[in-house]
C-alpha cells in the first residue's frame, strides 16, 4: 500500500480539486464536503455531498483509506471514482493534481 500523501498533495485534499472530507455516517466511503469549482474534481463531475465508494475499482472503507492510496507518483493519473449520489450510483472519472495555490 502506498505511504500517506505528503507535501504537494496534503492530507485530507485528495488531489482531486476536492477540500476536506469526511466520513460517511455509515462508515462506506467518503464524502465530499466541498468541490473548488475549477478543480479537477468538478471537472469530472464530482459534486458537494458525493459519496466516494470505489477508487479504480477497489471500495473505499473511509476517508483515511482514501487518502492514503494517493503518493507523489500519482499527480497526473487518471483514476474512476466509483460515487453514490441521491441512491443512485454514477462513475466520475478525474485526473490526480496538486493543491492550487491560494
Amino acid at each position: 500500500m502506498p505511504k500517506p500523501a505528503h507535501g504537494e498533495v496534503p492530507r485530507g485534499y485528495l488531489g482531486l480539486g476536492l477540500h476536506p472530507v469526511a466520513v460517511t455516517g455509515g462508515g462506506q466511503g467518503a464524502m465530499v464536503m466541498s468541490v473548488d469549482p475549477d478543480g479537477p474534481g468538478a471537472i469530472g463531475g464530482v459534486l458537494q455531498g458525493d459519496i466516494i465508494v470505489h477508487w479504480n475499482g477497489e471500495a473505499v472503507p473511509s476517508v483515511n483509506a482514501l487518502v492514503r492510496t494517493l503518493d507523489h507518483q500519482s499527480i497526473g493519473r487518471s483514476v474512476s471514482l466509483g460515487i453514490r449520489r441521491a441512491g443512485a450510483d454514477v462513475e466520475a472519472a478525474v485526473t490526480i493534481a496538486t493543491r492550487p495555490r491560494q
